[in-house]
């Protein structure tokens, strides 16, 4: 990024050179943090032999910034009290990041900051996890910025980010507050494979093991191939050759949710709903299309016609087996032409036919159409359509769908819009259509284009189901889709991400729900997290008040309703609080609010 930051005003740079100096001139650490390094064991951590949690909270320093080497010492993203406050909250570690830049352009001034870091996080018995979060010379974490994958084309840019780590290892190998060496944050390869990512980390754990045998490495999943975000079919997690490595991945499910609203998506989405929502429904695979059960809405009129409204009209549901339904497109019949497709929804009724609501809806906006896949039946080619997007009705996006000369039953949808059914309730299906040069091919048969929903079941004898609601149940689904590697390799696992946006914690939308299930969940199956994050605009513990450029301001104003649901689920003791783990802070809330 090119964005200059504000410097500190004389007042705050005072404050902050009044706050640092006592720490930096400590060499020693005190006594009680005089223990050994943390270490692997299995499926653990463990210090002096015995298991610890590590219970962390992302400091992210501006890591996006690209700030000269006076403005990294006098960055006010923290002070020396937030590691207090860090403890305060109930976390025993920092997952602490930096840009490769700063490390490049001047070596000393980044080894001033960091030291300076290392020392007073080791003061307030905090450990630390030291992430390179972007690499020397490349950046993609914000697709709707300027993106580099440099480190992947030039030999001489990924050598310069392996030397980079062996000179950190080097330095901090006898500090016993530093937990871990978290190598690449969320790697994303040029590749169709990944193995660009593989060979690399395979490159740094050894540069590192020649200078430092004592740090746990922590090893990131494979975030995306060929310049995007995306993995399907792909597997994310690879064992390096090392017996003191943690396998880490993020974890933002349902991200529709957890990044409502946010801005730094290529495809943002406004509205994310909320948190529980048994009706909001992921397919966990076993579904069952009940035959002949569908809501259509008439089909597209001929020729070229303009934005209309289709309508199915309200229609109860009597099968008793029905527990999901889906909204879809569908071509039905031999039919020429393309169609526009916009703002879909699926309103519920209960038996007396009052509206009970929307119980789904897909705007089919930028981000939403890419969500959108084909499906065919009896002699379907569907490698033939073309699905893009074009101005929609309210000069959005909308969905385009051409080649339909070529199909007989075909139909589009996405996931994410399953919901659940109610027996005995009817539902309608409604949304904006448009068609271009639609001709149904002639001959007895007469095809058409219309809105539809179709209807699901469970498989028969299953005491699973086929559907899992917006709950803590698919959380812990979605979770053990990466812990299951562990398990297989017998080696721990991390979440060293997790978070959501401040818009969740409004009105009613769950977010401290939300907060409590996955920490609960990540302390049931032991893994060591990092909460995302302690300073930032829109997802941090500390937020910036509207309309003020972040840098310029130190972390004084606080996320309340985030705020108590960390204190509610981080207070001691822990269920698996493990007797050796060195934080045990006495509890002051009153802490948060002030001003180191």
């Amino acid at each position: 990024m090119n964005r200059r930051p504000v410097l500190l005003p004389a007042a705050l740079a005072i404050l902050f050179a009044a706050t640092t100096a006592h720490t930096e001139a400590r060499a020693e650490p005190p006594p009680d943090q005089k223990t050994s390094f943390i270490k692997v064991e299995g499926r653990h951590l463990v210090r002096n032999g015995r298991r610890l949690m590590l219970r962390a909270v992302n400091f992210s320093n501006f890591y996006f910034m690209d700030l000269s080497p006076a403005e990294l010492l006098e960055s006010p993203h923290h002070f020396a009290a937030d590691f207090g406050r860090v403890r305060e909250l109930g976390f025993n570690a920092v997952r602490f990041a930096f840009n490769g830049d700063w490390y490049d352009r001047d070596r000393n001034t980044f080894f001033r900051w960091l030291d300076r870091n290392v020392q007073m996080s080791n003061d307030h018995g905090i450990n630390l996890i030291l992430d390179l979060h972007t690499p020397i010379g490349s950046f993609w974490l914000d697709p709707t910025k300027r993106v580099n994958f440099d480190i992947w084309r030039d030999p001489k840019i990924q050598q310069k980010n392996i030397k980079m780590w062996k000179d950190i290892a080097a330095r901090y190998r006898d500090r016993e507050n530093i937990a871990a060496l978290d190598i690449l944050n969320e790697p994303v390869t040029l590749d169709e494979t990944g193995q660009q990512w593989r060979d690399l980390a395979g490159k740094l754990v050894s540069a590192i093991r020649e200078v430092n045998k004592n740090h746990v490495i922590i090893v990131g999943a494979l975030y995306g191939t060929e310049g995007q975000y995306g993995t399907q079919g792909l597997e994310r997690h690879f064992l390096v050759n090392d017996n003191n490595a943690l396998y880490d991945f993020h974890f933002y499910e349902p991200i529709r949710y957890t990044h409502q609203s946010a801005k730094w998506l290529e495809r943002p989405t406004d509205d994310g709903g909320r948190y529980p929502d048994p009706k909001v429904l992921l397919p966990t695979g076993g579904q069952i299309l009940i035959p002949n059960a569908r809501i259509s809405t008439p089909s597209v009129v001929d020729g070229d016609s303009d934005w209309q409204l289709y309508d199915s009209g309200r229609v109860t549901v009597t099968d008793k087996a029905a527990v999901a339904g889906l909204p879809m497109v569908v071509a039905r019949g031999p039919v020429h032409g393309t169609v526009h497709v916009d703002d879909v929804k699926v309103l519920e009724y209960d038996r007396a036919g009052n509206l009970i609501g929307e119980v789904a809806r897909d705007p089919l906006d930028e981000e939403r159409v890419l969500h959108w896949y084909p499906w065919g039946q009896q002699n379907s080619d569907t490698s033939k359509f073309r699905i893009s997007w074009d101005i929609g009705f309210n000069d959005d996006y909308s969905l385009v769908i051409s080649g339909l000369e070529r199909n007989r039953i075909s139909g589009w949808s996405s996931d994410d819009n399953f919901f659940a059914i109610v027996p005995g309730h009817s539902y309608r299906i409604v949304g904006r259509l448009r068609g271009q040069d639609i001709r149904p091919s002639g001959g007895s048969e007469r095809g058409g284009v219309y809105l539809e929903i179709d209807f699901y079941k469970n498989p028969a004898g299953s005491s699973r189901g086929a559907f899992i609601g917006r709950t803590k149940r698919l959380l812990e689904h979605k979770m053990q889709e990466s812990l299951e590697f562990g398990a297989k390799h017998n080696v721990p696992m991390s979440v060293m991400e997790f978070g959501l946006i401040g818009t969740a914690f409004k009105g009613k939308r769950g977010g401290a729900a939300w907060l409590r299930d996955i920490l609960e969940l990540l302390e049931k199956h032991t893994v060591a997290y990092a909460y995302w994050e302690y300073h930032g605009d829109t997802m941090g513990v500390f937020v910036r008040n509207s309309g003020e450029f972040e840098f310029a301001h130190p972390p004084i104003r606080p996320n309340p309703k985030l705020v108590h649901a960390l204190e509610d689920a981080l207070k001691p003791p822990h269920k698996t609080m493990i007797a050796s783990d060195p934080i045990s802070p006495k509890r002051d809330p009153s802490v948060l609010l002030k001003r180191p």
